[in-house]
């Protein structure tokens, strides 16, 4: 099977196009649809010196050749033609923690990911979504998306399998003593309204929580009033004084069962802290990258018994979740979230106002 594919690979200031032949029947080869723009995507280039990368893990793509050695949640037979989410990610299988703690995989120190790879013209690596085609590393896992389930709300699978992970991290019963009481029309805060806060919201509303969300943006305020029906208030995220101020003035309650910090800055991890209820959990999303040290009492933590659960990447598993939750119920708030640009558009994403828009999805014209 030959095969040209093209790959938009990030080279110091700018996204050039690098072609590669595919040749080999062994591996499954998939077209990509489209690749959501992810805040992970902004970080590595940020803060990344090394040339070369192939980025985009959020991949909604058609099967174009069944290769030897995939992996599909659930079961499904997969045919050519069918529609597949990319889970980027897999363990290495091998090492101390694979062997040990063989469910934790996301933890895997070795772990490889399409999206998170360096080009190669000579041999095999794990292109990413910011591509035409993609030939998948073996053991790949993929998830079937249901006929029922249009592209535009498809290519959300990624980002809301890691969103419907941690409401589950936030809700599991860990505590022998007592029920955490806020599995059903609990209460809780999102801090930092980006596309990962808005997908939280949106998953936890589902549960009958009571969401408030925290944001800097006051347009992501507005629309997450307008699309998803929460108060959003306009506070800046990277001042934990002022969500926390709010918090004690308005509180309808003494303060929230949850909280979910996804907003990224070390303030908004503080700010957390003091508006969780005495009992409640913290879950901490957004401060995947290492960039500053928060200050903190810990007596905090331990007067008030909070318990704070780090999360890292979705599971395989939550894609059947995410195909259930998406076809129970209504997907309205989702439909306006996306603002598309052309694959072969993509230095587009370097001028893009981030801050006036939700989610960017990037579409295969190549």
């Amino acid at each position: 099977m030959n095969m040209l594919s093209k790959h938009l690979i990030w080279k110091d200031t700018g996204f050039v196009v690098q072609e590669k032949e595919i040749q080999t029947r062994k591996r499954t080869v998939v077209k990509v649809i489209s690749c959501g723009w992810c805040g992970t995507d902004t970080h590595n280039l940020n803060e990344s010196n090394i040339s070369n990368l192939s980025l985009g893990h959020e991949t909604l793509a058609e099967i174009v050749h069944l290769g030897e050695n995939h992996n599909v949640v659930g079961g499904s037979k997969l045919a050519v033609g069918d529609r597949v989410i990319l889970i980027p990610g897999k363990s290495c299988g091998v090492c101390e923690h694979c062997t040990t703690h063989s469910a934790q995989g996301n933890l895997c120190d070795h772990r490889t990911a399409h999206g998170h790879s360096y080009f190669a013209q000579n041999e095999f690596f794990a292109a990413g979504g910011f591509s035409s085609n993609i030939e998948l590393m073996d053991d790949v896992w993929l998830a079937k998306v249901p006929d029922s389930i249009p592209n535009e709300i498809a290519v959300l699978a990624e980002p809301l399998a890691v969103c419907i992970r941690a409401v589950d991290r936030a809700i599991s019963g860990t505590r022998p003593d007592r029920d955490l009481g806020a599995v059903v029309a609990g209460r809780a805060a999102v801090i930092g309204l980006g596309p990962i806060g808005y997908l939280t919201s949106y998953v936890l509303l589902t549960m009958g929580f009571d969401v408030v969300g925290f944001e800097q943006s006051p347009w992501r305020c507005e629309f997450a009033e307008k699309e998803l029906g929460i108060k959003a208030i306009t506070l800046p995220i990277n001042d934990h004084n002022k969500i926390n101020e709010y918090n004690l003035k308005n509180s309808s309650t003494t303060d929230f069962d949850v909280v979910f910090e996804c907003g990224g800055t070390v303030s908004a991890f503080v700010a957390s802290l003091l508006v969780v209820r005495k009992g409640g959990r913290v879950i901490e999303m957004g401060n995947y990258f290492q960039h500053e040290t928060a200050e903190i009492d810990p007596s905090w933590i331990c007067k008030k018994e909070i318990e704070v659960i780090g999360f890292k990447f979705g599971n395989p598993f939550t894609y059947l979740k995410v195909f259930n939750l998406l076809n129970r119920n209504s997907t309205e708030a989702l439909k306006n979230m996306t603002f598309e640009i052309k694959l072969s558009d993509l230095n587009k994403i370097l001028t893009i106002d981030h801050q006036n828009l939700m989610k960017v999805v990037v579409t295969n014209d190549l």
